[in-house]
């Protein structure tokens, strides 16, 4: 059963961002634990809470594990984002709060010893250098090529993981590197796979030669476009805004090693906070 609850993606966003602090705790105290059993306690304090955590997590979202629970959260006069985000900070809190205690400690341990200061907090750096490069990061966005799904200056979670061990899928929010361009990184939609063929033709989006239905778009952009054959390993991706957006129609298709992340949540400002790993219902016309 708990298998089953990993394997949720609410509860893997939530494992992607305990394990690595949690860890990090470790990284920074291991060194000392049989030498200061305050130290080691506070670190107790940490493990203890990751499973609280976890077991939090575990209920917050065991509703949808029954249908008539599911039908009365859902029935509940709240934005299924309200209670996305309620559910993510039940599971937190216990995870946060031990955090914070442990880290305040290890500050009052450390404060009157430099070499062991300056160490606790090089380990904390690089805790914070893995979990941006391998595990997740936060991404502004910037302009409007992503309207109406994303406005400018919103700030989302990206995991830097999903590609790593699943492949791309159709409709999903991914940030990437395109060629030439440097580190800039574009926020993008994929609408392309590996193989395929892609055609825009009076604002409408044919795949290999059948139209799909693109529930998202709020502006159409009328001009034509291929058709256009995606590489292997390669993926055609476009904005929202199809008017303005700087896409794989100027720059050709993104290959792999250029997925940068999944973009899974939307953070800033509070009041748009709200998931966006669930993918577009796409379907053909005539279905």
């Amino acid at each position: 059963m708990l298998l089953v609850q990993l394997l949720v993606p609410e509860r893997l966003l939530l494992l992607l961002v305990q394990l690595p602090v949690t860890l990090s705790g470790y990284l920074s105290y291991g060194t000392y634990l049989m030498d200061n059993k305050i130290l080691g306690l506070a670190v107790d304090v940490a493990g203890y809470a990751m499973i609280a955590s976890l077991l939090s997590v575990m209920a917050a979202f065991s509703y949808l594990y029954s249908k008539r629970s599911c039908s009365l959260i859902n029935s509940l006069p709240v934005r299924r984002e309200c209670a996305f985000v309620t559910a993510c900070l039940t599971g937190l809190l216990p995870l946060l709060l031990a955090e914070a205690l442990t880290w305040l400690i290890s500050l009052g341990i450390f404060a009157g010893n430099e070499s062991l200061r300056t160490e606790w907090l090089n380990s904390w750096l690089l805790a914070a250098l893995l979990i941006h490069t391998y595990l997740f990061t936060f991404a502004r966005v910037d302009g409007g090529s992503m309207l109406d799904t994303f406005h400018s200056n919103n700030i989302t979670g990206v995991s830097r993981l999903e590609f790593r061990i699943h492949d791309p899928q159709r409709g999903q929010i991914i940030t990437c590197h395109y060629p030439g361009e440097g580190k800039t990184l574009f926020i993008k939609r994929i609408i392309g796979l590996p193989g395929e063929t892609v055609e825009l033709k009076e604002g409408k989006l044919y795949i290999n030669g059948e139209e799909l239905v693109e529930t998202y778009i709020t502006r159409i952009d009328e001009r034509d476009f291929g058709p256009y054959q995606v590489g292997e390993d390669e993926y055609f991706v476009l904005g929202d805004n199809r008017p303005i957006s700087k896409d794989s129609r100027m720059v050709g298709c993104i290959s792999r090693d250029d997925l940068y992340g999944l973009v899974m949540f939307v953070a800033y400002p509070f009041d748009e906070i709200r998931s966006t790993m669930e993918l577009p219902l796409y379907h053909s016309i005539g279905e």
